[in-house]
């Protein structure tokens, strides 16, 4: 790509627009297709890095990596081609799993099936241990190489992310083969000297055992009434902010707990309480429990559950209005509900913790150690966790220490509209340790002498130049008068 000839060098927000508009908008249509490899993207990112350093006419290279941050996070916002890549073949194995379209993630299902069992040994390859064996690139005419490159993505990662199932009532009705635990099972278990072989599973064929069954007995029960409710402080916290989930039960027994993972909302608090009252009506030999929620999204949510599983249930689970003055059980029963809910934040860090229900999410879903299950955008998501990488790679750059000056995140205008925008191409060189300053020049053989150009008999760094420096102080007051005279 060439950009347009101009008279003077074009400022670093027209730069960003250009680039925008015309690299990174042909690349997402045609990454949303096919992905491409990391190490690739990387490439282009360079790429765009040098054009954008050709246009600037400073002596040294900048990096992308503080190019392309966000500007809250005292980058310069440009976009990343790496980061796109990323989120686009995450999202796309994710979506292909998951497809609308039954025939189309049938066979998704059964590529994911044939990868896990026939490539990669029966462990699941975009999870746990599979992410520790990288399927190599030979692989492509076999497994989609998207799928290759979301696995090397999540793997990537300090925390790695993982794809795993929600739904694993396979386990429970026994409906699975008994090899392929035993493939599992020999997998993790690479110390132990005698493990089950060949002749063991022929032995179990020839009595007839090949799956894994084992049915669990129908209870008969009475009626009980509860109620559950759900809290979330702050309750406008966002994707990555912290916050606090909790969960409150009350009726023949009372229950408080904390909805952990930093990816929990309220919704996940209000199926939380609905999810443990049928359990401990299930246990308390009363499953046929009336239970009272103000959430009609979770009521929603649960019914399209029990509609396949237990269709009896469905009608035990009743929506009322909150906060009113109606003196009825329900009301009651909801009211204090929600006063164990918020009671509990104060001592969140002493109640148990609850995971999140996982039965209202898509088979498929993206999980992390430290964020927990995310179901939001995953280009967003990955492009975020893509960020906090390279923040944590910069958290040693001395040009980019931040403790020092004012905490709030700097104001956009000069970074995307100013029409000049010098200051915001010489603060991204001083982050970089690339200003053509004499401290620099001294330290790369440049000149002979590290001291200011003024005379100031002082270590010329970019600190000295721009605040301690008498003669940029007098250039700096004229401007500011000649700027208020014709202001």
């Amino acid at each position: 790509y060439h950009f347009p000839r101009l008279g003077n060098r074009p400022p670093i927000t027209l730069l960003n627009k250009i680039i925008t508009q015309n690299i990174i908008s042909r690349c997402r249509a045609l990454l949303s297709l096919q992905p491409i490899k990391q190490t690739d993207a990387d490439i282009l990112d360079k790429k765009i890095n040098r054009l954008v350093h050709d246009q600037l006419g400073f002596p040294f290279m900048l990096s992308p990596t503080i190019l392309t941050l966000p500007i809250r996070n005292n980058g310069l916002g440009f976009p990343s081609i790496a980061q796109i890549n990323a989120g686009l073949a995450t999202d796309g194995i994710r979506r292909d799993l998951n497809h609308h379209i039954k025939s189309y993630r049938d066979m998704a299902r059964i590529t994911m099936a044939d990868w896990t069992c026939s490539v990669n040994h029966c462990v699941y390859p975009i999870s746990g241990a599979g992410l520790l064996t990288q399927t190599h690139s030979s692989r492509f005419k076999k497994i989609p190489s998207s799928w290759i490159i979301a696995q090397r993505v999540m793997s990537e990662h300090r925390e790695k992310l993982s794809l795993p199932r929600t739904d694993r009532t396979e386990v429970l009705t026994g409906d699975v083969s008994l090899s392929h635990y035993i493939s599992i099972f020999n997998h993790h278990n690479q110390t132990i000297q005698e493990k089950i072989d060949g002749n063991v599973m022929k032995s179990l064929r020839v009595r007839g055992i090949t799956l894994l069954r084992h049915p669990s007995p129908h209870i008969q029960t009475e009626q009980q009434i509860w109620a559950s409710d759900g809290s979330m402080i702050p309750a406008s916290a966002g994707l990555l902010d912290k916050h606090s989930v909790t969960t409150s039960l009350t009726g023949p027994t009372t229950l408080v707990a904390q909805v952990s993972g930093i990816s929990a909302f309220i919704t996940h608090g209000e199926l939380a309480g609905i999810t443990a009252a049928l359990i401990l009506a299930k246990d308390s030999n009363n499953s046929i429990a009336v239970l009272h929620t103000d959430s009609l999204y979770c009521v929603r949510t649960i019914r399209e559950g029990l509609a396949q599983s237990d269709p009896g249930a469905m009608a035990n689970i009743r929506r009322y209005n909150a906060h009113t003055e109606d003196t009825s059980l329900p009301s009651l029963l909801n009211s204090e509900a929600d006063h164990y809910a918020t009671s509990a934040q104060k001592l969140v860090h002493r109640i148990p913790s609850f995971p999140i229900p996982t039965f209202h999410m898509d088979e498929f879903t993206l999980y992390s150690s430290s964020h927990g299950w995310t179901e939001s955008n995953l280009c967003v998501y990955t492009e975020t966790v893509m960020l906090e990488k390279s923040l944590h790679e910069l958290r040693n750059n001395v040009h980019m220490a931040k403790w020092l000056y004012e905490p709030r995140p700097p104001s956009e205008f000069p970074y995307t509209c100013a029409y000049s925008a010098y200051s915001a191409a010489i603060q991204l060189y001083a982050r970089l340790g690339q200003l053509a300053v004499a401290d620099t020049l001294f330290s790369r053989g440049k000149i002979d002498e590290p001291y200011c150009r003024f005379g100031c008999r002082a270590l010329e760094d970019p600190h000295h130049l721009f605040v301690e420096c008498k003669r940029y102080t007098e250039w700096r007051v004229e401007t500011s008068k000649e700027i208020e005279n014709r202001t």
